[in-house]
């Protein structure tokens, strides 16, 4: 998400996000996932870290680079 969110401008403000789907009083939620690629270990350390002191429960994968033979454009993937 964090990637895509800079790629194309965008910007999902995750406070925003959370109170959207909990601003119901019928509706109890259980948990908020946050799934993201990362770079390195240490890459997006503290948004990673924000989104956790927020509540989120925050799942990572490392990414891979490859090489798009058609585009000439270099991709990252989910290994």
């Amino acid at each position: 998400m964090f990637y895509a969110q800079q790629k194309n401008g965008w910007f999902f403000d995750p406070r925003r996000v959370l109170e959207y789907f909990t601003s119901d009083p019928d509706v109890m939620l259980m948990n908020a996932f946050w799934y993201t690629g990362l770079k390195d270990p240490q890459d997006q350390r503290g948004f990673r870290d924000a989104l956790i002191s927020l509540g989120y429960t925050v799942r990572t994968k490392v990414l891979k680079e490859y090489y798009d033979d058609n585009s000439g454009r270099i991709s990252q993937k989910p290994i």
